[in-house]
């Protein structure tokens, strides 16, 4: 039997020899980059000749916001477009983004919300709150003029049900019996084109008069019938004047008064039915405050001036040119929002993207600035002088 050391430490030739061509590879390994460096010398660089154009390159890599203090001024975020963004301190990328977010939301209506703005660092934004220029975003309706109304409108009203005919009930009537102002509208309005309800089921006929508001008021529905022409002897000639039917269009009795409503003085426009005095004067500092009515239906935005007097007089008025307009390119904010149609927001607006962009030459100009609705745009372009 063979010792210990001998059984487990005894090595044939073959097995010397393979351990001893790792040995040398594991030297060579780790000599060989010492020895590759000997044979070959790298060639030492002087970068001292270039520390001037790296220290321009480091400069250019840098986002500083100390750089862009010089530069910072007065801006709507409403309004400024990527070009001036990019002069705040933004990058071209990150001003597209800015762009993009805010037409996608339609306006920022606050200033914290441009910190949602992917690429607006905190720092670059805080720089900026000195210069930002917004309030919340223009309602562009008139809301000198509305405001009450729908105020009044939604208001709550005790609904009590009584009979009516719809040919003759008035406006006042369809509130007392709860009907919604859209199918009162629609009610006065068929009435108005001449129309009659020869029988109550033509009420579901209306546009937007549900099924539901129909079967509330159904029960308190009567059609009046009309009256009959007395019959006509036989020693009487049959004319349409006696049947009281006109033989044309011409023949129609048109209305008594006929005004200008932007030449009317108060006095005329109390000659119509249902205009007092205090109705006149409204209308009269409603125009003036306008600079003229450019349509008739603008009447009907009277402060207060029922609906059902309104299409009482229409027929009455006459159209005509607004005698003042707004010199868009020339009046500052604080002219500009005297305007029922124009508040603050609005007028600030306008002011600053004409100082950024130059002067409008057109409503189109106008159409540019996307918080601006087209409505409003449409009401406002009679307005304008260019």
């Amino acid at each position: 039997m063979k010792p210990l050391q001998t059984k487990y430490f005894e090595y044939t030739r073959a097995e010397r020899l393979g351990v001893s061509v790792l040995l040398l590879l594991g030297v060579l390994l780790l000599v060989f980059p010492s020895l590759l460096s000997f044979l070959f010398p790298k060639e030492k660089i002087d970068f001292s000749a270039y520390q001037e154009d790296i220290a321009v390159f480091e400069q250019q890599q840098k986002i500083s916001i100390q750089d862009t203090g010089n530069q910072l001024f007065a801006f709507d975020p409403n309004t400024v477009d990527e070009a001036n963004l990019v002069k705040l301190g933004l990058s071209e990328k990150a001003a597209k983004t800015f762009v993009k977010y805010r037409n996608r939301k339609g306006g920022f209506k606050q200033k914290e919300e441009m910190k949602k703005v992917y690429g607006l660092k905190e720092e670059l934004y805080q720089k900026w709150l000195p210069y930002i220029q917004m309030e919340t975003l223009p309602l562009v309706e008139n809301e000198k003029s509305t405001a009450k109304k729908e105020l009044t409108e939604t208001a709550p009203v005790a609904v009590e049900l009584f009979a009516f005919d719809p040919n003759t009930v008035t406006e006042e009537e369809l509130k007392k019996l709860g009907v919604p102002k859209k199918m009162r509208n629609n009610l006065l309005n068929y009435r108005e084109a001449g129309a009659t309800f020869q029988q109550k089921e033509d009420i579901k006929r209306l546009y937007s008069f549900t099924e539901k508001e129909y079967d509330r008021i159904a029960d308190y529905i009567v059609i009046e019938p009309k009256e009959t022409l007395p019959p006509i002897a036989q020693n009487e000639e049959f004319t349409p004047k006696n049947a009281n039917i006109p033989s044309s269009y011409d023949a129609v009795v048109q209305p008594k008064v006929i005004i200008d409503i932007n030449k009317a003085t108060a006095e005329e426009w109390q000659q119509l039915r249902g205009i007092g005095p205090a109705y006149a004067n409204r209308i009269v500092k409603f125009r003036t405050a306008l600079g003229g009515f450019s349509s008739v239906d603008q009447i009907s935005e009277t402060y207060n001036l029922p609906d059902s007097t309104f299409q009482k007089v229409r027929l009455s008025l006459r159209p005509s040119p607004v005698f003042k307009k707004l010199k868009i390119n020339e009046l500052t904010a604080a002219e500009l929002k005297a305007h029922p149609y124009i508040n603050w927001k609005t007028a600030n607006i306008i002011v600053n993207y004409r100082k950024q962009h130059g002067a409008f030459s057109s409503i189109e100009d106008l159409r540019k600035i996307k918080v601006l609705a087209e409505d409003w745009l449409k009401k406002m372009e009679a307005y304008f002088e260019f």
